[in-house]
């Protein structure tokens, strides 16, 4: 994975399936991969420590030298919108950067919506047959 993210050469990466851990340590150590095969300080990452309540989450790592981040970073859960079902959905992770270079600034979410193969029928959101798959609606009420 380090050698496709290298191939990236991105200044902001949005990830998924990231460990959930307090401490960022999975990050952290994805982060240390990069920065051995591309120049210490290459990239960071946004310390989130755990974010709900998966063994998984999502993630951000960024160029320091190319992006800075601007404020604290934004998570959207049930505590936001009760249309986002928790059980159902990861949190998704918001955080605004800017460009150094220029001073732009970009605001980017990176979610992990439920899994077409996971039963949504308790909440009446079955497959439909449509291509969608399971939790179709509980999907887009989520990136709503």
């Amino acid at each position: 994975i380090v050698s496709a993210m290298e191939g990236l050469d991105a200044d902001v990466l949005g990830l998924i399936e990231i460990e959930n851990d307090l401490d960022d340590q999975s990050t952290a150590d994805l982060v240390q991969g990069l920065n051995d095969a591309m120049g210490a300080g290459t990239y960071d990452y946004l310390a989130t420590g755990s974010i709900g309540t998966d063994q998984i989450k999502v993630a951000f790592i960024y160029k320091p030298a190319t992006v800075n981040l601007v404020g604290d970073f934004a998570i959207l859960d049930s505590s936001i919108d009760d249309r986002f079902i928790d059980n159902k959905n990861r949190p998704a992770l918001i955080q605004t950067f800017e460009e150094i270079s220029t001073g732009e600034r970009l605001t980017v979410a990176v979610n992990h919506f439920k899994s077409k193969g996971s039963s949504c029928d308790a909440l009446q959101d079955p497959d439909l047959s449509d291509g969608q798959a399971n939790c179709a609606q509980t999907r887009a009420d989520a990136a709503d």
